[in-house]
C-alpha cells in the first residue's frame, strides 16, 4: 500500500516511556507503508541509532524546555524545507514549540492538558479516552480530538540467547516490558516471584528507580534470577526469547505491553487494571489478577509454568486477538485516515 502523504514527526521525551515507545512504533509502521516521514528528536543516541536502522535517520537537536531559539530556527527550517502534509507533535512542550507554526499540526495527548499548548493544533490525538477526557473539558472540541489504537509491530526477529542474559534454556522466563510502571505494581509482582523456584524475571527496560529494584530483588531473595535488560533495536528478540508477559502496573490505562505479548504469541498475566481489564478475557486469551493480589499473581505464573497445553493455548488465542484487531495492517490505515482528515481541514 503506498500512501501519499508527507509527515514530520517531532519527539522531544525522555529515552524510554510510553509515549517514546508508541512514537517509535508509528514511524516504523508507517515506514513500512511507505509512507515519507522526517523525524526530528532531541538528542538521543540510542534512539538515532534505532532510526537510522530502519532507514530514517533523524535531526537531533537539544531542544530544551525554555528558550531554545537555535532549536527552534532549526526546527521551523526542517519543516520549511520539507514541506510536509502533517507536522506531528509528540510532546507538550514541542506542542507549545510549535505555537507559531502554519501547518497542519497534530498532537499527541498525554498525561496532564493546558489548553495553552495546543493552540496552533488541528486535531489532538491519544490512545485512551482517559488522556483526551480532560482536553474536552477544558473546552477543545470533541470532533477535534481522538482515541487511536497502539500500533505493535509483531517481531521478525529470532529470539536472542538466553546465555546472553545468564538464564538457563530449561527455566520458565516471566518478562517485564517496560516503562517500568511508577506504581508498586512491580514490587508486588517481584514477591509474587519469591514464591516461585526456577522462574527467572526479565526486566526490559529503563526507570527512574532501577537501583531501588536491584536492591528489592536482593532483599526478596530473587537477585540470582533478575535481569536488568536496556531496551534496545533487538528489545522483541529479547521479548520473543522468554514464556511468559507479565504487566503488574495497577495504573495501565492502554494495555500495550499485553498487545506485545500477544503479538508474539506470549500467555500475558496482567493485573486488571483498565487497559488489560478491557483487553483480556480471563482463562481465555490472558489471565487478569486482582489489584494488589500477590498470591493470585503467584498462582497465576505457577499455572502457566506448569500447563504447557494451557500456556499454548492462551498465546494462541491473545495473537488471533492481536491479529484480528492490532495488526499494523489494521492499525495504520486508520492514522492514515485520521492525517487526511485532518488534511481535509484546510481544503474545507
Amino acid at each position: 500500500m503506498e500512501a501519499l502523504v508527507r509527515i514530520l514527526h517531532v519527539m522531544s521525551g525522555r529515552a524510554f516511556g510510553e509515549v517514546e515507545r508508541a512514537f517509535e512504533y508509528t514511524v516504523s509502521a508507517l515506514n513500512d507503508f511507505n509512507v515519507t516521514q522526517k523525524l526530528v528528536i532531541k538528542s538521543n543516541p540510542d534512539r538515532a541509532k534505532r532510526l537510522s536502522s530502519l532507514g530514517m535517520p533523524p535531526l537531533e537537536l537539544p531542544i530544551k524546555p525554555r528558550f531554545d531559539f537555535s532549536s527552534k530556527k532549526k526546527l521551523y527550517l526542517a519543516i520549511e524545507t520539507f514541506d510536509p502534509d502533517i507536522v506531528v507533535s509528540w510532546t507538550s512542550d514541542v506542542s507549545f514549540f510549535l505555537c507559531e507554526i502554519k501547518r497542519n499540526h497534530i498532537a499527541y495527548v498525554n498525561k496532564d492538558f493546558a489548553l495553552y499548548k495546543y493552540e496552533s493544533c488541528a486535531h489532538l490525538f491519544s490512545l485512551n479516552s482517559q488522556r483526551t477526557e480532560p482536553a474536552v473539558q477544558a473546552g477543545w472540541p470533541r470532533s477535534r480530538i481522538s482515541v487511536m489504537p497502539p500500533i505493535i509491530l509483531p517481531s521478525k526477529q529470532e529470539p536472542v540467547n538466553r546465555q546472553r542474559f545468564f538464564t538457563p534454556n530449561t527455566s520458565i522466563v516471566a518478562i517485564l516490558i517496560g516503562p517500568l510502571p511508577s506504581d508498586e505494581g512491580i514490587e508486588n509482582l517481584m514477591r509474587a516471584i519469591a514464591r516461585l523456584s526456577g522462574v527467572y524475571f526479565w526486566i526490559l527496560g529503563d526507570g527512574n528507580h532501577m537501583m531501588n529494584l536491584e536492591v528489592m530483588a536482593r532483599e526478596e531473595g530473587i537477585k540470582p534470577r533478575t535481569r536488568f535488560i536496556t531496551w534496545s533495536k533487538d528489545a522483541a528478540s529479547v521479548v520473543s526469547a522468554s514464556d511468559i508477559v507479565v504487566c503488574p502496573s495497577k495504573k495501565d490505562y492502554v494495555g500495550v505491553q499485553v498487545l506485545e505479548g500477544w503479538a508474539q504469541r506470549k500467555p500475558v498475566i496482567a493485573c486488571d487494571s483498565v487497559g488489560p481489564g478491557l483487553l483480556i478475557t480471563h482463562n481465555e486469551n490472558g489471565l487478569l489478577v486482582p489489584i494488589d493480589d500477590i498470591a493470585r499473581f503467584s498462582q497465576a505464573i505457577k499455572q502457566v509454568k506448569e500447563d504447557k497445553v494451557f500456556a499454548k493455548k492462551i498465546g494462541e488465542e491473545g495473537y488471533n486477538n492481536f491479529s484480528q484487531t492490532y495488526s499494523p495492517n489494521i492499525t495504520v490505515p486508520q492514522y492514515l485516515n485520521l492525517f487526511s482528515k485532518v488534511i481535509s481541514y484546510t481544503k474545507s
